[in-house]
């Protein structure tokens, strides 16, 4: 900055994508030139902030999913043979139509979870039936032994795997909305900084009870909002007590409407799923909407959250 002769005495902010080595909290970049310069601000990019925050909430879900969304992919990407028999029994079973491609998953972007779980639903049963195929070939065929394709075709006849996407696809289909907002080149701050504010009520609603989240209501606008982001904030700190805990219970928790009409469509077909299994689905589940919440309050911009 020296070298380049900027008057850092006219610098107000720093914006930067999150990471920890340009404005983490001891002796980083933004608090060395903070010491300096204490009315500079830092700002960090909103599409980032989201993304980590998918990132650290999906650590409380299995993991299984994530294989079964990458391995899926991997299983066709390298292999013209094995696109072309998915695409004939797609085309078999969905009126002569092409199937879509399916979606990898990013390593540094965790929303692209959003389309590869969308797509995966979609595919399901389609899904389901291809690898049933090339179990059920193999099993004939000694000579055979896939693994891999063994293990796919188990984790798609589980219809647990199947609700959690469910579950999961239904938030992550709002945050990608309000990331999208963020990333256009015309962009109105206001109702973008509106869209966030309601994206995590939306988020808080679910899992926190609703007396928590009751502010004043004689407030609107920005007291409005910064009030409602308190009660998340106490909401959140509360949900790690004992007495007056803040969470829901676990069959209250909203677990998008999805998840309920494909379980209440099992319910009808009088197809039994292991009740402690489902409980804990549950939890999980509450657990990724606590996480997801705890990461809204933590990393959204000061500016944005009063306190």
């Amino acid at each position: 900055m020296s070298e380049f002769e900027l008057n850092l005495e006219k610098m107000i902010a720093i914006a930067t994508d999150g990471a920890s080595n340009l404005c983490g909290s001891e002796n980083l970049l933004f608090t060395r030139l903070k010491v300096k310069y204490p009315r500079l601000i830092s700002l960090k990019c909103i599409c980032h902030s989201l993304n980590k925050c998918v990132q650290k909430a999906c650590t409380e879900l299995p993991a299984n999913l994530e294989f079964l969304l990458r391995e899926t992919h991997s299983w066709f990407s390298h292999s013209a043979l094995r696109k072309e028999i998915y695409s004939v029994l797609y085309k078999s079973l969905m009126s002569n139509k092409a199937p879509p491609k399916l979606t990898g998953l990013s390593n540094t972007r965790w929303l692209s979870f959003h389309t590869a779980t969308k797509q995966m639903i979609d595919q399901w049963d389609v899904l389901k039936t291809h690898f049933a195929k090339i179990v059920a070939e193999a099993e004939r065929d000694s000579t055979q032994k896939c693994y891999l394709a063994r293990q796919l075709s188990c984790m798609y006849q589980d219809r647990l795997n199947y609700l959690y996407l469910l579950f999961l696809n239904s938030i992550l289909e709002e945050v990608n909305k309000v990331n999208l907002i963020f990333q256009s080149d015309k962009i109105n701050l206001i109702h973008a900084y509106t869209d966030l504010h309601l994206l995590v009520m939306m988020i808080a609603r679910r899992v926190f009870k609703p007396v928590f989240l009751r502010a004043d209501k004689h407030l609107d606008g920005i007291d409005k909002q910064a009030a409602d982001l308190e009660c998340v904030k106490t909401a959140d700190d509360k949900s790690k007590i004992e007495f007056g805990n803040s969470l829901t219970t676990v069959a209250d928790v909203d677990y998008g409407f999805k998840f309920e009409e494909y379980l209440a469509k099992l319910q009808e077909e009088k197809v039994s799923i292991n009740a402690t299994e489902l409980n804990n689905l549950k939890l999980k589940c509450r657990s990724f909407l606590l996480k997801l919440a705890e990461e809204f309050v933590q990393r959204l911009p000061p500016n944005f959250i009063p306190y």
